[in-house]
């Protein structure tokens, strides 16, 4: 939960800043009332801080885009830092198993989500999710390094609903000990501050027999052993693998698949979120230039 409240704060706090910015600017430049400028700083602010997200972002795309073309040509992690390891996983001991299909795998997530209602009383409500880890290492160029943390997972061949995946969970629940939805924080707590490298969840918000599971939606993400894998976290070299990343960082991630397609999509996002930062930061200034064309004019 830290990871969300930290970053809700800072947008709110951004966006505040940058409403006061151009709040005081409008007065001290053109001698706007404060009352006058309020509104169009307010927007301006949000717009600019958009335009100051997005730019980051496509920032972050190329760095990370430029770490994964370092790691797949053998760079060592340093430590202490953020890291991206690229090569093949391998799990250090027993597999596990998938909940919707039972596929062998060394880590998986699931949801089980049902849509209900139409229109403003619509709902996606989760019944059930959980995450699985076995303990693994990335066996890359530069060395073999251990999965420490429990990562997002991002894999090539998600699996969807299916009447076979509804009877496979159903088994699934029925030999799971699950836990309740009052310790849904609780979990989210434990799986980002994780640090063995072996992992399971499974949390229950309504009890199995109270739902139908043909009317939800089930997916599941896996990684299978031996998969091409690009890892990203936090690496500590005392450790020798990538650790929970610090409260401020982003949540580590595993994705599996080919790692030349990943740099590509990585390059295509960097320059989407270019053109959307820089149409942000031009409305904001298209609003405050037509707030002081309308003062002048008054």
């Amino acid at each position: 939960m830290k990871h969300a409240a930290v970053g809700c704060l800072m947008g709110l706090g951004g966006w505040l800043l940058l409403a006061l910015v151009w709040a005081g600017l409008l007065q001290w430049r053109f001698e706007a009332p404060l009352a006058e400028t309020l509104g169009v700083s307010t927007l301006a602010g949000l717009m600019s801080y958009v335009a100051l997200t997005l730019l980051h972002a496509a920032w972050q795309s190329w760095r990370e885009r430029a770490a994964i073309t370092s790691g797949r040509a053998g760079t060592p992690p340093a430590d202490g830092k953020r890291a991206v390891l690229v090569g093949t996983i391998e799990a250090l001991g027993p597999l596990l198993r998938a909940p919707l299909d039972g596929s062998a795998c060394v880590a998986y997530d699931y949801r089980i989500t049902e849509d209900r209602g139409s229109g403003r009383r619509r709902m996606i409500l989760t019944h059930f999710k959980g995450t699985g880890l076995a303990p693994c290492e990335i066996v890359t160029r530069s060395g073999r390094h251990r999965l420490l943390t429990v990562p997002d997972l991002q894999s090539r061949s998600p699996a969807g609903p299916s009447s076979g995946h509804v009877a496979a969970f159903e088994r699934y629940a029925r030999a799971t000990p699950f836990t309740g939805s009052d310790t849904a924080a609780n979990e989210l707590v434990a799986r980002w501050t994780d640090d063995d490298g072996a992992y399971r969840s499974d949390v229950s918000y309504v009890p199995l027999a109270s739902i139908d599971l043909t009317r939800c939606m089930l997916a599941q993400q896996q990684v299978r052993a031996g998969a091409m894998v690009c890892a990203i976290g936090w690496y500590s070299k005392a450790r020798g693998g990538l650790v929970p990343s610090p409260t401020w960082a982003g949540n580590p991630r595993l994705i599996e698949g080919d790692v030349n397609e990943l740099v590509h999509t990585l390059g295509a996002t960097a320059r989407r979120r270019l053109l959307l930062g820089a149409a942000a930061a031009l409305a904001s200034g298209g609003l405050v230039a037509a707030f002081v064309s309308y003062w002048q004019d008054e």
